[in-house]
């Protein structure tokens, strides 16, 4: 029997990919798809519309079915939406000194993560030949300021951090808490968010140009990585006092710098490097493993700094293990 955690975050997970295909008029017209700034819209309409329905039908849940721990009031301030408002040893708590702290030092522990990656980009404006750093801004303005900005760094890690992280941990820890234990809440909910992204295969399936080994490929990496990703900010979350905005924040820039690949700096000096100094050409070419070092050192020292730079006083209390 399914229980009601898991029967709630089913529905929480449903009502956000369900939003996003139901039937739009036309939409094979659109060979973009998902892409196209039509489908964004009415995408984004559609889900927004969702968002507000379960704001309000969440916490309500959470209010009949805590068994007298909370009210509707207090079930909708544990979402997190409010920036501020932190809820740690069973009281919610306006605490903004801590709040800002929390956000500063998570996009801190993603910097460290990210570490070769984001000075790879800086030394990419700096030393590639016909590039500036001006031309680095006016890429970043590029990034965001449109409507795939807008969907990629605010929409998407607003709405699917709430639904996915703040409502399905609380499904959890209002209505069924003395079931519920640590491991459950940060290595299993996370599930909701890595499956609910295999509607992406379903989608390159639909346009036709996808093998059935690169759609299963694509899925299978999309939901690996996509899970871990949730099992990241379930712990920030939990670790943080309910912190939505630490998640938002870290999604946001997760979604920026994206999957590490190769060197960018090294391939463009290497196809540029008639431009180039003979300096530049033998710092391109060590580059490339000072880079892979980065990346490694980079696991390395989030690992080492996740416990100190996630640690709030307001903690959410969960148990280790099933009582």
């Amino acid at each position: 029997m399914v229980s009601l955690p898991v029967a709630i975050s089913l529905y929480v997970s449903l009502s956000y990919v369900v939003a996003l295909h139901i039937s739009f008029k036309g939409i094979n017209d659109y060979k973009m798809r998902r892409d196209d700034p039509r489908v964004i819209k009415s995408r984004m309409k559609r889900v927004l519309g969702v968002t507000l329905i379960n704001i309000v039908l969440i916490p309500w849940f959470h209010a009949i079915y805590s068994q007298g721990e909370c009210n509707f009031i207090e079930a909708f301030l544990r979402l997190g939406l409010i920036p501020g408002i932190l809820y740690g040893q069973g009281i919610l708590r306006f605490a903004w000194g801590l709040f800002f702290s929390s956000v500063v030092n998570c996009l801190k522990l993603m910097c460290i993560l990210y570490c070769g990656p984001l000075l790879d980009n800086l030394l990419y404006y700096l030393l590639v030949p016909g590039v500036s750093v001006k031309s680095m801004f006016i890429d970043v303005y590029n990034e965001l300021f449109n409507i795939w900005g807008l969907r990629n760094y605010v929409f998407a890690p607003l709405t699917e951090e709430l639904f996915y992280t703040a409502m399905i941990i609380n499904n959890y820890l209002i209505t069924d808490q003395k079931s519920t234990t640590f491991n459950s809440v940060i290595f299993l909910s996370p599930l909701f968010f890595g499956v609910a992204h295999v509607h992406h295969g379903f989608e390159m399936y639909s346009i036709g140009l996808y093998s059935t080994l690169n759609i299963l490929f694509s899925v299978l990496f999309q939901t690996v990585y996509t899970t871990a990703f949730g099992i990241f900010t379930n712990y920030v979350f939990v670790r943080t006092g309910g912190n939505l905005w630490c998640c938002i924040f870290l999604h946001a820039m997760a979604n920026y710098l994206g999957f590490p690949g190769g060197s960018e700096l090294s391939s463009q000096l290497h196809i540029v490097q008639h431009k180039c100094s003979r300096l530049v050409i033998v710092f391109g070419a060590l580059w490339k493993w000072i880079y892979i070092g980065l990346l490694l050192v980079g696991v390395a020292e989030f690992k080492n700094n996740l416990w100190n730079l996630t640690q709030s006083p307001y903690e959410l209390r969960i148990t280790r293990s099933a009582q």
